[in-house]
């Protein structure tokens, strides 16, 4: 996963992701995650179940989540800044994704009793609070129920600014 001037890889130990900048080392830990998420084990990363990381010009966002997506975390770290700018509710989350100063979460919302389904929803980049108010985005039938085998293979486009939902590699 990589832009120009930054590469980024799943690290290792109590490290989940290795950023490189321009050859210059940075780290998200598990002690760092701790401190703004608190559905985050105090053990080690082994309890993470889903991750998803991509890369926005400066910036990195990220989709963690465990206890099959019941808790989770969206966070987006700076790598000008070297510093989380922005963290939000995970529950669920397979893809987020920065457009216009906001950042929109793709959940994929699966448990006992409720048919498995998309949501879409957003909220300001800048957010700083697990629990902070989203804006949620309709989705028609068929796009709310299309569930891809691997949910990495979601995307999120804009046509403007109207978010669409798209399964890739199918």
């Amino acid at each position: 996963m990589s832009n120009s001037a930054i590469t980024i890889s799943i690290g290792k130990g109590d490290t989940l992701l290795d950023i490189s900048v321009n050859g210059t080392h940075q780290a998200i830990t598990l002690d760092m995650l701790k401190g703004i998420w608190k559905n985050i084990s105090e053990d080690e990363l082994s309890d993470i179940e889903y991750f998803n990381a991509e890369v926005y010009n400066n910036y990195i966002v990220c989709c963690v989540t465990v206890a099959q997506g019941q808790g989770g975390i969206v966070f987006v770290w700076d790598t000008q800044a070297q510093k989380f700018v922005h963290y939000s509710n995970g529950e669920f989350a397979v893809k987020a994704v920065i457009h216009n100063n906001k950042v929109y979460i793709l959940r994929q919302v699966a448990y006992w009793g409720v048919t498995a389904h998309l949501e879409l929803d957003c909220c300001p980049l800048g957010a700083i609070a697990e629990d902070n108010e989203v804006t949620e985005i309709s989705l028609d039938e068929n796009t709310k129920f299309h569930l891809a085998n691997n949910p990495d293979n979601y995307a999120i486009h804009f046509d403007g600014d109207i978010p669409t939902i798209k399964i890739e590699n199918e």
